[in-house]
């Protein structure tokens, strides 16, 4: 196990955001760029001011994948490291651990996403690889009701990436056509009371160098994000040019916005030493083309608060 401890911080009132850290496990809110919207525009605002509120000791933890907090509070953490989810109270006390390693229901062969819907005491936890999504009820304990595999959508796009829970009933899924690239190609509902699932709207595969047959992939190139909460919407930004698309529920699209981006920077040796890892990691052929040393600064993270506002991390 990582012996690193989790920090949490909760937001401050009417305001949200998220960052991650690159020490371990530890997450925290710092927010580079914060943007407003409303039903028909969308504005800027100044950025809070917030401060540490809870710290998970690292000894709990193996290889934590994604956290999720219920309507009271309760934190909950997937280990894929253990295969297990843990159940926190909000001051930070274990309370359950939910699940384990097997292929039956309610217990996980791998762990991707997890998520609760804003009402209900329910927590969805997703599979990617075997495409199951498993349903626990949470209050007054911990119980799995059911586990589903989802249906698969038509090609390309065959494996879920990421859910947003709308109710206990509706889910919306991120679906991509590649594990290795995960490119996105689509926005899913699946209604679980009748197992069907409806495209919402598609979505542009990953930005990529494109030379001929050959592909570079940089860490810093453009990406879409993709994020859900009811009641507000979805919100779908571009990266590199900060353009701000946000849908309804139904997929219908409400407001666009394009935002000036700040100057490119100078591209440094850590940057370019990464870009070629990657370029390893991936095992492509290519060789790196010159960029000209610079590049726009790149979103990295996104997230919707319960108040409409997005919150963005810019690189």
């Amino acid at each position: 196990m990582m012996a690193t401890e989790m920090k949490l911080f909760r937001k401050a009132p009417g305001h949200s955001a998220r960052n991650s850290s690159k020490a371990g496990l530890r997450l925290c809110l710092c927010p580079l760029l914060f943007i407003f919207f409303g039903a028909r525009s969308v504005q800027g605002q100044s950025a809070p001011v917030l401060s540490p509120d809870l710290v998970l000791p690292g000894h709990l933890f193996a290889r934590v994948v994604s956290v999720a907090m219920d309507r009271h509070q309760h934190i909950l953490v997937a280990d894929a490291g253990v295969y297990h989810v843990l159940l926190f109270s909000a001051q930070g006390a274990p309370i359950d651990t939910l699940g384990q390693r097997d292929n039956g229901p309610g217990e996980f062969q791998t762990l991707t996403r997890i998520a609760c819907p804003p009402e209900g005491d329910w927590l969805f936890v997703l599979e990617e690889l075997s495409r199951r999504v498993h349903r626990w009820h949470l209050d007054p304990a911990p119980r799995h009701v059911d586990t589903r595999i989802l249906p698969s959508p038509r090609a390309p796009a065959r494996w879920p990436l990421e859910l947003w829970p709308v109710s206990a009933d509706t889910l919306i899924l991120r679906f991509a056509a590649s594990l290795i690239d995960a490119g996105a190609h689509g926005l899913y509902r699946y209604q679980w009371s009748n197992r069907q699932l409806h495209r919402l709207l598609p979505l542009r595969e990953n930005e990529v160098i494109r030379r001929g047959t050959r592909r570079t992939v940089f860490p810093f190139l453009a990406r879409q994000l993709v994020a859900v909460r009811p009641p507000h919407g979805i919100a779908l930004v571009w990266s590199d040019s900060l353009q701000v698309v946000l849908y309804d529920l139904k997929g219908n699209r409400q407001a666009r916005r394009r935002f000036s981006a700040p100057p490119p920077r100078a591209l440094t040796s850590e940057d370019w030493a990464r870009a070629r890892q990657m370029d390893t990691r991936f095992a492509f052929s290519a060789s790196l083309p010159r960029l000209g040393r610079t590049h726009w600064p790149y979103v990295d993270d996104l997230l919707l608060d319960d108040a409409g506002n997005i919150w963005m991390r810019l690189l």
